[in-house]
């Protein structure tokens, strides 16, 4: 027998699920709803396609970060709620952008960046 205004269980449907992530401010400022994002879960082998649905417009007054949510459908259901994955957000797309590993990029007691280019 249940108490009066207990909580007997919980539907929760997950065949989409909305990714929360904290980002600084700088970063936020770039994302636009319905950027591209990708969700990606140890669970699965490739990363799982979202789009951004919500880019606050407050700032949390305790780490000065911007909450982002990106939503995506959910393969298999593998995503649970609670459970922690990794988002990458693109917040522009440059057709044929020359892309160099962040370990060839050298950044100089100036601030000035260059490109490390090894020949054979």
């Amino acid at each position: 027998m249940a108490a009066s205004g207990a909580t007997l269980m919980t539907v929760m449907d997950i065949s989409r699920v909305t990714a929360r992530a904290h980002i600084p401010q700088g970063d936020a400022a770039l994302l636009r709803i319905g950027d591209r994002a990708n969700i990606a879960v140890p669970e699965l082998d490739q990363p799982v396609e979202g789009k951004v649905v919500l880019v606050s417009p407050a700032l949390d007054p305790n780490s000065t970060t911007v909450e982002v949510w990106v939503q995506a459908k959910n393969p298999k259901q593998v995503m649970k709620p609670g459970s922690s994955v990794r988002l990458s957000m693109i917040s522009e797309a440059i057709p044929a952008a020359l892309v160099v590993p962040a370990s060839a990029v050298l950044t100089g007691a100036d601030g000035a960046t260059t490109v490390m280019v090894g020949w054979r």
